[in-house]
């Protein structure tokens, strides 16, 4: 038998050919995942960013209606939220008011707000009002209305009943201010020493009942919901918390306008869904983040969403057809429905 022919020889590589090939090699690939990176950490993120006291109540309500956008939900705040700086865009759901802190005013309001629910912010996006919590006047059922005349008496023995007023809470004194110093419809002044003057004598006022200055929200109940005449001013959250069985006693009206007016409005803390959509615009149009925008949009828009997210706070929906959870509530969502306008405190912790 023939030999078989010799295989030729495998060509020899130097050593310091093959350590370079290898390094090219090496470096291409981490040069390939650095480019990676930085796109991946540059890349515009979705995100519900959200009030902490408004977290739990976000996350169920977006839940029970099913459909949403797989975005994580962060708090306002938080380390998760300050890692994505300002390379994110969705929602942000607050109640903190929409203006400058350079432009604040006592109170801050808003024209047709029930009727159009959506406003601009200070930076040109747009805010959704998705849920209000609107001042109503609470008595017991066997209580007349507050009259208007009873309202602005300074003396406390003019008429059968008793005005509470909660002097010991900040928000309660502006809420009370701001009726008072209501020149017309939705009108109010801007001079701060008006507003604190009229905050001092409010408390000084005889209008209401005895020890105003040290008087809070829970010295309230038990008188609003014994057998004496008495009215609260107070926002439709302090009230929906309470037991049922004292809920089922309770009426609510509107605080009592003057009579010549043929509009009015309501004091209301007002939930914005904000639509944030900065990155998306600063980079190349994305039909992923837009589509998931259009439907955190649908999401936000919708009487059910809605509902339940204003019910685990205790307060209305934004949206004008939904199914109210006792009269109570129906009596504040009706004032905030038919309203010409809303204000709301512009600092609470004043």
């Amino acid at each position: 038998m023939p030999r078989n022919p010799r295989r030729a020889a495998a060509p020899k590589i130097p050593p310091l050919f093959a350590w370079v090939a290898v390094a090219v090699v090496l470096l291409g690939g981490a040069a390939i995942a650095i480019v990676a990176a930085v796109r991946s950490a540059n890349r515009p993120v979705g995100a519900w960013v959200v009030d902490e006291h408004l977290h739990g109540a976000l996350v169920e309500a977006v839940a029970a209606v099913g459909g949403a956008t797989q975005w994580s939900v962060v708090t306002t705040g938080s380390d998760e939220f300050t890692a994505l700086g300002d390379r994110w865009y969705g929602v942000r759901v607050t109640d903190s008011p929409l203006v400058e802190r350079d432009d604040l005013k006592p109170v801050l309001v808003h024209v047709r707000l029930s009727r159009t629910r959506e406003v601009r912010t200070a930076a040109g996006a747009t805010a959704i009002a998705i849920a209000v919590d609107p001042w109503m006047v609470f008595r017991r059922h066997s209580t007349p209305p507050l009259s208007r005349a009873r309202a602005t008496t300074d003396d406390r023995t003019a008429g059968d009943g008793a005005v509470l007023f909660p002097g010991a809470d900040a928000g309660a004194r502006t809420a009370w201010a701001a009726q008072m110093l209501q020149a017309g419809p939705g009108r109010f002044p801007d001079d701060q020493a008006l507003w604190d003057d009229a905050r001092t004598q409010l408390v000084r006022s005889r209008r209401f009942q005895r020890g105003v200055e040290t008087f809070g929200w829970e010295d309230s109940w038990p008188r609003l919901v014994s057998r004496e005449h008495v009215w609260l001013y107070a926002p439709i959250s302090r009230v929906l918390s309470l037991p049922g069985d004292q809920i089922s006693a309770l009426e609510a009206d509107r605080f009592p306008d003057p009579p010549a007016w043929n509009e009015f409005g309501v004091q209301a803390r007002v939930v914005w869904a904000v639509l944030e959509d900065r990155p998306v615009q600063r980079t190349r149009r994305s039909e992923r983040a837009h589509g998931e925008l259009d439907a955190a949009l649908r999401i936000l828009s919708d009487a059910t969403f809605q509902m339940e997210f204003a019910e685990r706070l205790d307060i209305v929906a934004g949206h004008p057809e939904v199914r109210s959870r006792n009269p109570l509530a129906a009596a504040a969502h009706r004032a905030w429905r038919t309203s010409s306008y809303v204000w709301e405190d512009s600092d609470e912790t004043r």
